[in-house]
C-alpha cells in the first residue's frame, strides 16, 4: 500500500476572521452615531464639518489617518478658512472646527482606530477683544425689551424668548432646543428643564412671574386653547418666516433678535449679563456658578474676572467728585 493510500484529502477551510478594529469609515459611522444621542442637530453639523475637513485632505492625497505632523498645518488652515475670498473667520468659529476634529480623532484614539491626535498640535485660538460678547448695561436691556412690539405674535415670542435667556443665562443652544414638555406650570411661575446642555448636563430653572407671564402670553397666542393637549415634542419657540413657517427656530434667529432689540448679535450677551448683574447686586460666587452650571468654582472666579476687568466700580461717583455731566 503505497503512502498516501487510505488517505482523506479534505478541502482547505478558509475560517472568517472579523478584524480587529474599526476601520476609519467605521469609526466616523461610530462617532457621529453617539453624537446622534446628544441631539441630532449636532450630529449633523459635526458631520458637515468632519467631512468638509476630509475633503480637504482628499484633495492632497491625504486622509485622516495620514501622518499627522502632514495632517496638523493642513487642519490649521482649514480651521481659520473661509468661503468667501480674503475674509478669516472669528477666533470661536476657528476654534469650534478644532474641538469638532479634535472630537473624532479622540474617539478613534480609544477605539484604537488610531493612535495620534494631529488636532493637538494646532494651537486654540484666543477671542480679541472685538469678537468676545460682553454684558449688557440696564439701560440697555431696560430699552431692548421696551421697544418690542408686543402686539405681534412674533414680537410676543422675542420678548418671552429675551426673558428667558435673560433670566436663565443658559446658552443658545439650549434655549432654542426647548420643547413643550421642558415647560412646567407652577402657580404663577414656570419650572424650566434644560436637558441637553454643555457637557451633557442637565439644568432646572424657576422663572420669575413676569418671565412665566411673557412666556404663557406668546404660547396661548401661537397656540390658542392648545396648551392642555399639545404634545410634547412641539417646539417653544417658532419661526414668522415664510420659509420656516412655524417650525423650531435655530440659534441665527436668537442671534439676530439680540441684535435687533440689544445692538449685539452675541447670543452669549443676555448670559453674560446675568452673571455680572447678579454679582453687582452681592450674589455669592457659587450662587452665579450654579445659575452658570460651572462645575468649578474657579472658572466662575476667572469668568467674573474677565468680565469685569474693564469696569470701574467708582466711577460714578469720580465724575461726580470732577463735576463731568
Amino acid at each position: 500500500m503505497s503512502p498516501t493510500q487510505g488517505v482523506t484529502h479534505m478541502q482547505d477551510i478558509t475560517i472568517y476572521q472579523p478584524p480587529q478594529h474599526m476601520t476609519l469609515d467605521q469609526a466616523r459611522l461610530a462617532w457621529l452615531d453617539e453624537k446622534r444621542a446628544d441631539s441630532v442637530r449636532t450630529a449633523d453639523a459635526y458631520k458637515s464639518t468632519l467631512d468638509d475637513f476630509r475633503e480637504v485632505l482628499r484633495k492632497v492625497g491625504l486622509d485622516l489617518d495620514s501622518e499627522p505632523a502632514l495632517v496638523a498645518p493642513i487642519a490649521q488652515g482649514w480651521c481659520r478658512s473661509s468661503q468667501r475670498e480674503g475674509v478669516t473667520v472669528t477666533p470661536s468659529t476657528f476654534n469650534q472646527r478644532r474641538s469638532t476634529i479634535s472630537s473624532f480623532y479622540k474617539y478613534a484614539i480609544i477605539y484604537e482606530v488610531l493612535q495620534n491626535n494631529p488636532i493637538e498640535r494646532v494651537k486654540r485660538q484666543k477671542p480679541g477683544k472685538k469678537d468676545a460678547a460682553h454684558h449688557l448695561s440696564n439701560s440697555t436691556v431696560k430699552t431692548g425689551l421696551a421697544r418690542i412690539d408686543r402686539s405681534t405674535a412674533e414680537g410676543l415670542r422675542d420678548y418671552a424668548l429675551l426673558s428667558v435667556a435673560l433670566a436663565t443665562g443658559r446658552r443658545v443652544s439650549e434655549i432654542a432646543g426647548l420643547r413643550y414638555k421642558h415647560l412646567h406650570r407652577d402657580g404663577n411661575t414656570c419650572i424650566v428643564d434644560f436637558d441637553n446642555c454643555k457637557g451633557k448636563k442637565s439644568f432646572t430653572n424657576r422663572l420669575g412671574v413676569g418671565t412665566t407671564r411673557a412666556v404663557y402670553a406668546y404660547l396661548e397666542c401661537v397656540y390658542p386653547g392648545q396648551l392642555l393637549t399639545l404634545a410634547g415634542d412641539t417646539p417653544v419657540w417658532v419661526s414668522f418666516s415664510d420659509r420656516n413657517n412655524r417650525q423650531a427656530i435655530g440659534p441665527r434667529t436668537l442671534a439676530n433678535i439680540c441684535e435687533r432689540y440689544l445692538g449685539t448679535s452675541k447670543t452669549h450677551a443676555p448670559r453674560h449679563t446675568l452673571a455680572v448683574t447678579m454679582h453687582n447686586h452681592g450674589a455669592k460666587i457659587t450662587d452665579i456658578s450654579k445659575a452658570l452650571g460651572h462645575s468649578d468654582i474657579k472658572i466662575t472666579s476667572d469668568y467674573l474676572e474677565e468680565h469685569l476687568s474693564y469696569e470701574n466700580p467708582l466711577a460714578a461717583a469720580l465724575e461726580e467728585e470732577w463735576g463731568i455731566e
